[in-house]
C-alpha cells in the first residue's frame, strides 16, 4: 500500500462494525456513538486533549507530546488543502495573540494591587 493510500485511510473515520484497536477502551468506542452537539464535542476534545497534557508533563514528555500534535496538525493540513492550512495557522495566531493579551492583563493586575490601585 502507497503512503498516500495509507494515509488516506487514516484519515478516514472508522466505519460501523470496523475493528478498532484493543488498547482503545470501549467506553471511548460509547462516546465516539453517542451524537454530540458541537459543542459537546468541543468540550469533549479539550477535556481529553487537556488529560493528554497533563500526561504528558508528569511523564516530562512534553516535547514528545508537541511532536505528536504538530504532526497531527501537519496531516490536517496536507489533507485539508491551503485555503483550510490558512485558517488552521490564522487560528494559531489567533489563540497565541489571546494568552498573550491575558497573560500581560495579569501582569499589569498584579502590578496595579502592589502600588495599591486594586484592591488584593
Amino acid at each position: 500500500m502507497s503512503f498516500k493510500k495509507f494515509m488516506a485511510r487514516a484519515l478516514q473515520p472508522p466505519e460501523d462494525g470496523e475493528a478498532r484497536p484493543a488498547s482503545e477502551p470501549a467506553e471511548a468506542m460509547q462516546e465516539r456513538a453517542s451524537p454530540m452537539t458541537k459543542a459537546q464535542f468541543e468540550k469533549h476534545l479539550i477535556e481529553r486533549m487537556n488529560a493528554l497534557l497533563a500526561e504528558a508533563d508528569e511523564r516530562k514528555g512534553l516535547a514528545i507530546f508537541a511532536n505528536v500534535v504538530t504532526w497531527k496538525l501537519a496531516v490536517l493540513c496536507q489533507h485539508s488543502g491551503p485555503g483550510a492550512t490558512g485558517h488552521i495557522v490564522r487560528l494559531l495566531g489567533g489563540h497565541l495573540e489571546h494568552l498573550v493579551e491575558v497573560e500581560r492583563g495579569q501582569r499589569e493586575a498584579q502590578a496595579a494591587r502592589k502600588r495599591g490601585d486594586l484592591p488584593s
